[in-house]
């Protein structure tokens, strides 16, 4: 009551322009809240922004992870086929050797072969010699032989 007592006793020039200060306060509102739902609408497009972002460093943040474990198995595999390498090197190196003294050996059995046939073949030499001298006894032993039973017949006849 003492409010509409006091509004009644304004004058109307007040009055008006007390409307006219409401209406442009509204007005005022009205594009305040314009602006309040365009911020909001701007807000929520920074926020999705933002998830879609956030989202995306997870999905970056997974990646490096796997790219990390994954650069981390090769280079396990890079150490462990550089291990196998280098036992393989050693291996290689060590045969290598073993050919280079077998190599050796087979020199030192050829040598000895060339010698033992050399051998061979003086006794071979020798032994046909030695058969021929045999054959030639044999005969001169044979014909010694004729002669002794041809003089042993011919001592029987004379008795």
């Amino acid at each position: 009551c003492i409010m509409s007592a006091s509004i009644h006793s304004l004058p109307l020039e007040e009055w008006n322009e007390l409307q006219q200060e409401l209406q442009s306060l509204r007005a005022d509102k009205l594009s305040y809240d314009s602006i309040v739902d365009g911020l909001n609408t701007e807000l929520e497009a920074v926020q999705s922004a933002l998830r879609e972002k956030e989202a995306s460093c997870q999905n970056y943040y997974a990646s490096t992870s796997q790219m990390r474990a994954s650069h981390s198995s090769l280079n396990s595999k890079y150490e462990q086929v550089l291990s196998e390498k280098c036992a393989m090197n050693t291996q290689l190196t060590e045969l290598k050797s073993n050919v280079l003294e077998l190599e050796h050996e087979n020199g030192e059995y050829k040598k000895q072969n060339r010698r033992l046939q050399s051998a061979n073949d003086e006794l071979t030499e020798e032994l046909t010699d030695n058969n021929q001298k045999l054959l030639s006894l044999q005969a001169e032993f044979n014909a010694l032989s004729r002669a002794n039973n041809d003089l042993n017949a011919s001592k029987r006849q004379v008795e």
